[in-house]
């Protein structure tokens, strides 16, 4: 057989009728002013003390029976009130009414004038119900039959729609007062109402009427092309792809995606796409699809800079005449696309997030070579960087993929959809293992961790797969996921139980991986969670030494492997101390002195990295807090090495003379010798002056004020506002000897900690 992604587009390209022979949709509208002769004003929503009067005044709906009409409640139950004594007022209705048959019309693929003719009202309280059973031709041209459901609160009540051996449920029901629903069907379809459950469904019975003459329009019928599409993906084999994705011809917002919402023949192209895949043992759902695509671009018109257009062959130009659309695009270097947002056939919405869309799923592969782009934009040559493009493809989409590949359909969609319907799956008794080890293949294909939001997932996951002991798939997690794209701190519990299940050699193997991969973007966090893993499996293996994983925490420590740029201004940022701690306690507590040297050895020498003040004493000082008590370990020697490092500095430093200034002068030396700053040097100099003031522009202000506090002056800078020209007042302090003071007492108390004198 062809190529399934070409012989589908073929089938479907002899749709070329829209409609269906049932539509239906929702309408945000004010609500009818509704008054019925006898009650008067009805509230909507609809209040059930009203509903005994609305009965009251209304009768048993009778049914047709070949040239008979019949009453038997067996066979219809329910009550109706003639549209004679039924007055629908208020400013939006005939506008409402009159577009609501327009959408009906179209839904029903009939494209010319028609009228909603009100034929009855009809009031469905509880147990009301209508077997199976065909309209009748009440009026001149009636064509077909549109159902409007008020606000009212009720369960049940769904109409159901049958004709050709197909069938549709509508669910009427509305949850918001400022909301209406409707659906039409072909006057000879086969329909019924289910039982009301609970409440009222208040429907207004509409009589849809073609104007002008000719024959009454028909339901259309797509059984040829249903029965040949349900063929084709009969014969989908497994070397195809999981997925097929149809386009559709139109775009469409996510709010007007639903099935009742699409357009012309895009609605008959998905009733035969939904019909055909139930008929082949397949899944069919609608969803929104983008293609977005990058590459070299030539541009022909003049100017600079970054431009939109629509021309996109030599010599075209936008539609205003500009230049900005005159390029051409010279290469295509890189393609995305993803599929967003879903709903079923029925137009429930699915719980879906972004998923990655795989080129070969679309039907056809080329289905967007020839289309005209939703969005461009040509960005021309600067410097050394050539001129580029960027355009966007946004279409209405029929996702379809065979039952037996859900599970691999489930996985593609991320996270956010696969790991609560992975949780459902296991709380109805299912296997977990084969779906698990899917969502975490594509998860580690298609990293999601860099949205914050999916590493919840992780750890809905990881406790899953504690919760059921599947302990192979777990491990496989931490392989491929927590390792390669990351964790947050929510996973760490989960993830040392299951290292704590694993034999002790597998576990530290895992343990290299995650380290490995996840010092470069976060060390003090992976360095905390090796020092926990040791502490952890040490009670197991009490003489194991975890030598692999202790040289690859060694071996990418700061400074020492090449790091991620954090920022353009800042790559070589002192670590926190939290660091030297976790590394401090991991590797003393791991027992491999060579990895504890190599470690010890860097900090001590990558004073950029690990400074003395910001890292090393504080975070030593923690290390000797927290080991405390803990028992000998291996290594202490060469963490005292450390300590020592760290006591001369402190001790150099209690050992400096601490005093007040003994007059006014403060030490600083400015950068700059305009009159100004000479002015400011002079009173930083001056043995008794304490403040001074500076009368000038606002410019030569903040001159001042910037480059004494480049200095780290000792002084206070205030702007007043009195006078012409404002002064700035300078007033000197002693924030360099307080801060000093403060200093001091933090030294005395890390040699305390550190066991050391102060002398």
């Amino acid at each position: 057989m062809e190529d399934l992604r070409v012989e589908l587009p073929k089938v479907l390209a002899t749709v070329t009728r829209g409609g269906a022979f049932a539509s239906h949709g929702r309408v945000e509208t004010p609500p009818p002013a509704l008054t019925v002769d006898g009650v008067g004003r009805v509230a909507l929503p609809l209040l059930p003390a009203q509903i005994p009067a609305l009965v009251g005044v209304a009768e048993r709906a009778p049914y047709g029976k070949g040239t008979q009409t019949l009453v038997d409640t067996d066979v219809r139950r329910t009550w109706q009130i003639g549209a004679a004594a039924v007055h629908l007022n208020g400013k939006r209705w005939p506008e409402t009414i009159e577009g609501i048959a327009r959408r009906a019309a179209d839904g029903l693929g009939y494209t010319r004038p028609v009228t909603a003719s009100l034929y009855k009202l009809l009031v469905y309280d509880e147990g009301s119900f209508f077997v199976d059973h065909r309209d009748t031709e009440k009026a001149p041209g009636m064509f077909a039959t549109l159902v409007v459901v008020l606000p009212s609160d009720f369960e049940g009540g769904e109409l159901v729609v049958r004709h050709g051996g197909q069938g549709k449920t509508f669910d009427l029901r509305t949850d918001d007062p400022g909301e209406v629903a409707f659906a039409a069907f072909y006057a000879d379809c086969v329909h019924e109402v289910r039982p009301i459950t609970r409440g009222c469904r208040l429907a207004l019975i509409y009589n849809l009427v073609r104007t002008g003459k000719g024959a009454l329009p028909t339901p259309p019928a797509y059984a040829d092309e249903t029965d040949a599409l349900a063929e084709c993906l009969f014969g989908w084999d497994d070397d195809g792809p999981d997925r097929l994705v149809l386009p559709l011809d139109h775009a469409y917002t996510p709010a007007e995606l639903s099935p009742a919402a699409l357009k012309g023949r895009d609605a008959a192209v998905a009733q035969v796409v939904f019909e055909a895949a139930r008929a082949a043992d397949c899944e069919a759902i609608l969803s929104l699809v983008t293609l977005e695509e990058f590459g070299i671009a030539e541009y022909h018109g003049w100017g600079y800079g970054r431009r939109r257009g629509r021309g996109w062959d030599a010599g075209e130009s936008d539609d205003d005449g500009d230049d900005d659309g005159d390029f051409s695009v010279y290469e295509v270097t890189e393609q995305r696309a993803f599929l967003e947002h879903g709903c079923d056939a029925e137009g429930r919405r699915l719980p879906r997030s972004r998923s990655v869309l795989d080129l070969e799923e679309l039907c056809p592969p080329d289905v967007f070579e020839n289309g005209e782009p939703d969005d461009l934009s040509f960005t021309e040559a600067t410097g050394n960087e050539g001129a580029s493009f960027e355009r966007t493809y946004h279409r209405a989409a029929l996702v379809v993929w065979q039952k037996r590949r859900s599970d691999a359909v489930i996985a593609n969609e991320g996270p956010a959809v696969s790991v609560p319907h992975l949780e459902q799956l296991v709380a109805h008794g299912g296997d977990p293992r084969p779906l698990a080890v899917l969502i975490i293949e594509r998860w580690a294909s298609h990293p999601y961790h860099h949205e914050k939001t999916e590493g919840v997932f992780g750890v809905r996951l990881l406790a899953l797969l504690c919760a059921t002991d599947t302990l192979d798939v777990a491990e496989r997690y931490l392989r491929r996921v927590t390792a390669v794209v990351g964790y947050i701190e929510a996973e760490v519990p989960h993830l040392l139980t299951v290292l704590g299940r694993l034999p002790v050699k597998r576990a530290e193997d895992v343990m290299t991986a995650v380290v490995s991969h996840q010092m470069a973007s976060k060390p003090a966090e992976t360095a905390a969670l090796f020092a926990r893993f040791v502490h952890a499996l040490r009670g197991r293996a009490p003489d194991y030494t975890f030598r692999t994983a202790a040289f690859a925490l060694a071996a990418t420590l700061p400074g020492r492997a090449p790091q991620p740029v954090v920022s353009r201004w800042d790559t070589r940022a002192a670590v926190p101390p939290g660091l030297v701690t976790a590394v401090l306690d991991g590797l003393t507590a791991a027992g491999d002195e060579a990895a504890l040297q190599t470690a010890v050895d860097h900090m001590i020498a990558a004073r950029d990295r690990f400074p003395l003040d910001g890292s090393l004493v504080p975070g030593v000082v923690g290390f000797r807090r927290d080991a405390a008590g803990a028992g000998p370990r291996p290594g202490l020697a060469m963490v005292a090495e450390v300590e020592r490092h760290c006591v001369e500095h402190l001790q150099a430093r209690v050992a400096l003379s601490l005093a007040p200034p003994a007059d006014e002068t403060r030490e600083a030396k400015l950068s700059c010798r305009c009159a100004h700053c000479t002015a400011a040097s002079a009173f930083l100099a001056h043995r008794t002056q304490r403040v001074w003031e500076l009368r000038a522009a606002k410019v030569h202000r903040a001159h001042v004020e910037s480059t004494l506090r480049a200095a780290h002056a000792d002084v206070d800078c205030e702007t007043v506002t009195n006078g012409n020209p404002h002064g700035l007042i300078c007033r000197k302090t002693r924030a360099s000897y307080e801060r000093r003071v403060v200093q001091r007492k933090h030294d005395l108390a890390a040699l305390a900690a550190l066991g050391a004198d102060s002398r």
